[in-house]
Protein backbone atom coordinates (compact mmCIF):
# COMPACT_ATOMS: atom_id res chain seq x y z
CA UNK A 1 0.00 0.00 0.00
CA UNK A 2 1.31 3.46 -0.94
CA UNK A 3 0.96 5.99 1.89
CA UNK A 4 2.40 8.90 -0.08
CA UNK A 5 -0.23 11.50 -1.00
CA UNK A 6 -0.83 12.12 -4.68
CA UNK A 7 0.79 15.33 -5.92
CA UNK A 8 -1.91 17.90 -6.62
CA UNK A 9 -1.93 21.47 -7.82
CA UNK A 10 -4.65 23.48 -6.08
CA UNK A 11 -5.69 26.38 -8.30
CA UNK A 12 -7.73 29.16 -6.72
CA UNK A 13 -10.77 30.01 -8.83
CA UNK A 14 -12.44 32.24 -6.23
CA UNK A 15 -14.17 35.36 -7.55
CA UNK A 16 -14.36 38.34 -5.22
CA UNK A 17 -17.39 40.35 -6.26
CA UNK A 18 -16.87 44.08 -6.35
CA UNK A 19 -13.19 43.88 -5.45
CA UNK A 20 -9.95 44.03 -7.37
CA UNK A 21 -7.53 41.13 -7.24
CA UNK A 22 -9.54 37.99 -7.89
CA UNK A 23 -7.98 34.73 -9.04
CA UNK A 24 -11.18 33.69 -10.80
CA UNK A 25 -11.38 36.96 -12.71
CA UNK A 26 -7.67 36.74 -13.55
CA UNK A 27 -7.86 33.60 -15.67
CA UNK A 28 -7.39 30.79 -13.17
CA UNK A 29 -9.87 28.48 -14.94
CA UNK A 30 -7.80 28.74 -18.12
CA UNK A 31 -4.71 28.10 -15.99
CA UNK A 32 -6.27 24.89 -14.65
CA UNK A 33 -6.96 23.67 -18.18
CA UNK A 34 -3.44 24.49 -19.37
CA UNK A 35 -1.86 22.77 -16.35
CA UNK A 36 -3.92 19.62 -16.96
CA UNK A 37 -2.76 19.50 -20.57
CA UNK A 38 0.90 20.06 -19.64
CA UNK A 39 0.83 17.49 -16.86
CA UNK A 40 -0.79 14.89 -19.13
CA UNK A 41 1.73 15.60 -21.92
CA UNK A 42 4.56 14.88 -19.48
CA UNK A 43 2.87 11.80 -18.00
CA UNK A 44 3.33 13.14 -14.48
CA UNK A 45 0.16 11.84 -12.87
CA UNK A 46 -0.35 15.01 -10.85
CA UNK A 47 -3.86 16.15 -10.11
CA UNK A 48 -5.25 19.64 -10.67
CA UNK A 49 -8.06 20.75 -8.37
CA UNK A 50 -9.88 24.03 -8.51
CA UNK A 51 -10.31 25.40 -5.02
CA UNK A 52 -11.48 28.40 -3.07
CA UNK A 53 -9.39 31.27 -1.77
CA UNK A 54 -5.75 30.62 -0.89
CA UNK A 55 -5.47 33.99 0.88
CA UNK A 56 -3.28 35.86 -1.60
CA UNK A 57 -5.93 37.54 -3.75
CA UNK A 58 -3.94 40.60 -4.77
CA UNK A 59 -1.16 38.38 -6.13
CA UNK A 60 -3.32 35.97 -8.12
CA UNK A 61 -4.07 33.82 -9.84
CA UNK A 62 -2.48 31.60 -7.23
CA UNK A 63 -1.74 27.90 -7.02
CA UNK A 64 -0.56 25.68 -4.18
CA UNK A 65 1.48 22.54 -4.84
CA UNK A 66 0.38 19.90 -2.35
CA UNK A 67 1.75 18.25 -0.37
CA UNK A 68 4.57 20.38 0.99
CA UNK A 69 4.98 22.53 -2.09
CA UNK A 70 5.09 26.25 -2.59
CA UNK A 71 2.32 28.71 -3.26
CA UNK A 72 2.97 30.36 -6.61
CA UNK A 73 1.57 33.79 -7.46
CA UNK A 74 0.62 35.61 -10.66
CA UNK A 75 0.20 32.31 -12.52
CA UNK A 76 -1.17 32.51 -16.06
CA UNK A 77 -2.21 29.85 -18.56
CA UNK A 78 0.52 30.97 -20.96
CA UNK A 79 3.11 30.26 -18.25
CA UNK A 80 1.85 26.75 -17.45
CA UNK A 81 4.86 24.96 -19.00
CA UNK A 82 7.29 27.14 -17.04
CA UNK A 83 5.29 26.58 -13.84
CA UNK A 84 5.43 22.81 -14.29
CA UNK A 85 9.18 22.94 -14.98
CA UNK A 86 9.72 25.09 -11.89
CA UNK A 87 7.83 22.58 -9.76
CA UNK A 88 9.73 19.65 -11.25
CA UNK A 89 13.01 21.37 -10.35
CA UNK A 90 12.15 22.42 -6.82
CA UNK A 91 9.19 20.54 -5.39
CA UNK A 92 10.16 17.63 -3.14
CA UNK A 93 7.38 15.41 -4.53
CA UNK A 94 8.63 13.54 -7.58
CA UNK A 95 6.48 11.56 -10.04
Amino acid sequence: MNDKPNPTLLVCTHRRLGATGSCGAGGSEELSDALRLGIAARGLGWGVTETGCLGHCLHGPNLKAAPNGPILHDCRAEHSDALIERLLAGWPVKP
